[in-house]
């Protein structure tokens, strides 16, 4: 919101407040409930509460258990020296549908500036470049050092003494790009930091110490190096953007996500499909990306021509090459999108599985698309320079029958001006800020058009009787009375606005 609430609407997590609040894992779980072993129950008590407290390695929980002679050790071990563990941790949340938006009352104090979600946590920045997070914690997604799920927003002390300029968030990590701890003289270089799941390579730290993810913040070091202006993540991708225009990728890719998945030489561990550190995304023309975005699976480039350039998982014709399936497993243009098609893309963003570029009509690169628009439109204008007998025709039907303020012709044969000029307002809108505000008024003034279109004759053709004019669209009647404007000048000026280039007897257009 504009006064910097923030207000939530979804699945609402109450998060139990107490490490051990019915919290089991795996084999030992099962094996407690069925059995009500006391000493088992103890061991997986403290093994819960050490993985949400993190206070203490998984492993010794189990040698534990070993020593207690339980058979369950062996596999569990074996798993966690993989880097796996024996079942999810199951936290007793209570979740409650809020189905229409509530003020987030624990953010009251401060002024957010952008808010990013996850699958189920979300991550508020601060004006101040503080971060808040509240929602699901399984995975240390919220940053706080633990993984204890919370229902009201939470500090992120890791940045309390540094400025935060931007957050995102995937499935079950976040990232953030910080502002140097020091003052560098070359020139300034943002860090990224990351925490949460890094099962799948997708915190981008390497291979070591990810099993249990990241509770805390850690600095991505392998893009120190790299000036990042952007960041984008996925379920379980991340994108970096240098300010050179190099798009740096990590994590999973088994659908194509990283954009350079040509073969199994490609993939930093054969056939696990994960790159664990940064690498760069070849297939961009150079130096020209200017803005990165993920969906669930898939990812999206902004290029400074306003071209998109989209890869990965096709689900649903996301990558918006006209059909759905297959992966696009390097970067390919969205064709169709940006010029000489539609107008230059200046922002882009994507959900789940679908995604929005937005264009930019004000610019001149959509020109080409709007000559063979010339001549037809919604909009009638008129100056005040045209013959007498073509206003006196506008007056003379407002005066009868048409009503205060309108020209709606009462006859057949919808006689309306014939020296009138069309255009699209949104043409007008987008070119003319004075136009603009012409149409708007003749539309509050009820002051509209009844004749004739571009593409109509004056007289009824056939059957077409008095009902059938009458439905035709109503187009606002602007009157231009600048005294120097005719209708030649008039056509000239509209011609402007739709090329870009200006037409004009020489003896209007000489120069003094």
């Amino acid at each position: 919101r504009g006064d910097g609430d923030v207000e939530t609407a979804g699945l609402d997590g109450m998060a139990a407040t107490t490490a051990a609040a019915g919290a089991l894992t795996g084999m030992a779980a099962a094996d407690a409930r069925l059995a009500h072993d006391e000493v088992l129950a103890r061991v997986v008590r403290r093994s819960t509460e050490a993985w949400l407290l993190a206070e203490d390695d998984f492993s010794s929980e189990l040698d534990e258990m070993a020593r207690n002679g339980y058979t369950a050790h062996a596999e569990m071990k074996a798993q966690a020296e993989e880097g796996e563990y024996a079942g999810m941790l199951r936290m007793r949340t209570v979740r409650v549908p809020q189905f229409s938006p509530i003020v987030a009352r624990s953010l009251l104090a401060f002024h957010v500036r952008s808010v990013a979600a996850g699958y189920g946590h979300v991550l508020a920045l601060t004006d101040a470049g503080q971060i808040y997070s509240a929602g699901y914690n399984d995975r240390g997604q919220l940053g706080l050092g633990h993984r204890i799920n919370t229902a009201s927003f939470q500090h992120v002390q890791t940045f309390a003494d540094r400025r935060v300029r931007q957050i995102c968030c995937g499935q079950q990590h976040s990232m953030a790009r910080v502002e140097p701890a020091t003052e560098v003289i070359l020139e300034q270089r943002n860090e990224v930091f990351v925490w949460g799941n890094g099962i799948l390579g997708q915190l981008g730290l390497g291979r070591r110490g990810i099993t249990k993810g990241r509770l805390a913040p850690h600095r991505l070091a392998a893009l120190d190096h790299e000036a990042i202006v952007d960041l984008a993540a996925g379920a379980n991708h991340s994108l970096a953007l240098s300010a050179s225009g190099t798009v740096f990728f990590w994590g999973h890719t088994e659908y194509g996500q990283s954009g350079r998945t040509r073969g199994a030489a490609d993939y930093e561990v054969e056939g696990n499909l994960k790159f664990f550190e940064p690498q760069p995304v070849p297939g961009f023309p150079e130096g020209a990306v200017e803005k990165i975005a993920c969906g669930a699976t898939f990812s999206l480039a902004l290029t400074s021509s306003g071209h998109v350039y989209s890869f990965g998982w096709n689900e649903a014709g996301v990558l918006g090459m006209g059909t759905a399936g297959r992966a696009a497993l390097t970067p390919n243009r969205i064709p169709g999108l940006g010029p000489p098609h539609t107008a230059p893309c200046v922002d882009i963003s994507c959900g789940h599985s679908h995604a929005f570029a937005l264009t930019d009509v004000s610019s001149d690169a959509h020109i080409p698309l709007l000559r063979p628009l010339l001549g037809s439109g919604d909009v009638a204008l008129v100056c005040k320079a045209a013959p007498k007998d073509f206003l006196s025709q506008v007056r003379s039907r407002r005066s009868s029958g048409g009503g205060e303020g309108t020209t709606r012709s009462s006859g057949p044969s919808r006689q309306g001006p014939t020296d009138a000029f069309f255009a699209h307002s949104f043409v007008l809108a987008s070119r003319c800020e004075a136009l603009k505000e012409m149409i708007a008024k003749s539309v509050e003034d009820g002051r509209f058009y009844d004749g004739p279109g571009p593409d109509e004759t004056t007289e009824p053709q056939g059957d077409v009787d008095a009902a059938a004019a009458g439905a035709a669209p109503r187009r606002p009647l602007v009157v231009l009375d600048h005294k120097d404007l005719s209708p030649t000048t008039l056509r000239a000026l509209l011609a402007y606005l739709y090329t870009d280039s200006l037409s004009c007897p020489p003896h209007r257009c000489a120069m003094p």
